[in-house]
């Protein structure tokens, strides 16, 4: 399906391109340098953010979506030499037994 609306193959509310535009924009923002920014999203956004700062095709951004839990904690840390992925899918607030029927995906 990624791959569908990547080649515009299929249109939702907004084209892939265009949908990567807005948030490849507002990413930049934040990677201001000194600036600290906690962003509360879906996972699409999350998925974009990782093709960008990973260099993801279609596919392999695919991949990084399926297993992202819900309310799970991403960190990007902005660097002097680039923008790094720092942690990913972390879920510490539900890892106790007691809190498994509330992980979920989607």
């Amino acid at each position: 399906m990624l791959e569908a609306w990547h080649r515009a193959e299929i249109q939702g509310n907004e084209s892939f391109a265009d949908f990567e535009a807005r948030v490849t924009s507002v990413f930049q923002e934040a990677q201001a340098p000194g600036r600290r920014v906690l962003c509360i999203t879906s996972g699409g956004v999350i998925g974009m953010v990782m093709r960008s700062l990973l260099r993801l095709d279609p596919t392999r951004m695919a991949h990084v979506l399926l297993p992202i839990w819900n309310s799970s904690i991403h960190r990007v840390q902005v660097m002097e030499h680039g923008t790094v992925l720092s942690g990913f899918n972390a879920i510490p607030h539900m890892e106790r037994e007691d809190r498994a029927h509330a992980r979920t995906h989607f």
